[in-house]
């Protein structure tokens, strides 16, 4: 299945510095792609290696290769390909997301 998005769109709400070496941000930190949300919405994780993972896929997307962003320590993956024109989205039976961009 795929299709046009008109946005994706990142949620970020309660985050907290937690203590310890290193410390850790927790949040709550999730995608909605269209109308669905990825994982699901107030997802909660360590916020920053969320938006690290999400950022070198969209580094590698830009570059004209395919991107994955992981969501949860493996257990929701988001994959950016290039494509031509705009940007569809593609769920998978995993459990995954494969954008288009």
């Amino acid at each position: 299945m795929g299709g046009q998005l008109g946005q994706v769109k990142m949620s970020l709400a309660d985050l907290e510095v937690r203590p310890g070496t290193p410390p850790q941000v927790q949040g709550e930190i999730w995608l909605t792609l269209g109308e669905a949300d990825l994982p699901v919405a107030h997802w909660t994780h360590s916020s920053l290696s969320v938006l690290g993972s999400l950022g070198e896929a969209i580094r590698s997307s830009s570059a004209g290769e395919t991107g994955d962003a992981c969501l949860s320590d493996g257990l929701y993956t988001m994959r950016l390909v290039p494509a031509r024109p705009g940007f569809g989205v593609m769920p998978t039976s995993s459990g995954s997301t494969n954008a288009r961009a």
